[in-house]
């Protein structure tokens, strides 16, 4: 039986590890790289084609995000299958995850014998979800504004945002009056209280 190789992407080595045990004790699949962040990811496929990624949505690294990773997997190997393993149940993440690129998106409460079967369905060609489809109240927001307005919602300030994603202020201001126009907020402090109580929420 051929095996197939799956890059594993996820910034907590307890669950990278144990992660691979579980998928190098199938007779069909095998881990060709278990890393924890965007660069060691890029790294692993040079010169090799995984035929399956699991990726967290949220590396600790900061930028690129999960989401932005996705897409940079997905440009170098168009086919590439991406099953999406996140501790965010929130339907905009599963969203957002889709729209990047992702073709699976499984809860991490989800029992251990789902990623499995998460796997291969994917790898059948298939697409696989433990998040209810529906639409949120951030359902207008691009990947970026997104990532701008879940940087918000942790207390950041427009210099701190502009840093972890390498944008200029200028360009987080010009995001946040996005944010507040698509969301029908009137004021900063309104987007911030309404960011910060998304987040909480959404955990």
């Amino acid at each position: 039986m051929t095996r197939r190789p799956v890059l594993i992407v996820d910034d907590h080595p307890a669950m990278r590890h144990s992660l691979a045990l579980l998928l190098g004790r199938e007779p069909d699949l095998v881990v060709l790289a278990a890393v924890g962040d965007r660069e060691s990811a890029i790294a692993a496929i040079e010169g090799q084609r995984p035929a399956l990624a699991i990726v967290d949505i949220q590396l600790q690294e900061g930028r690129p995000s999960g989401l932005e990773l996705i897409g940079q997997l997905r440009s170098r190997i168009d086919s590439l299958p991406v099953l999406v393993y996140s501790m965010h149940e929130h339907v905009t993440y599963a969203r957002m995850a889709f729209e990047a690129g992702a073709q699976g998106y499984l809860s991490k409460r989800a029992p251990v014998e789902e990623i499995l079967v998460a796997v291969r369905e994917l790898l059948r060609g298939r697409g696989y979800s433990t998040v209810q489809s529906g639409e949120g109240d951030l359902s207008a927001l691009s990947a970026r504004e997104f990532e701008v307005f879940r940087l918000i919602g942790e207390g950041m300030q427009p210099r701190a945002i502009a840093r972890t994603l390498c944008i200029s202020t200028k360009t987080v201001e010009s995001h946040r009056l996005q944010l507040r126009r698509k969301l029908g907020l009137r004021t900063a402090g309104e987007l911030s209280r309404f960011a910060v109580g998304w987040r909480h929420g959404a955990r």
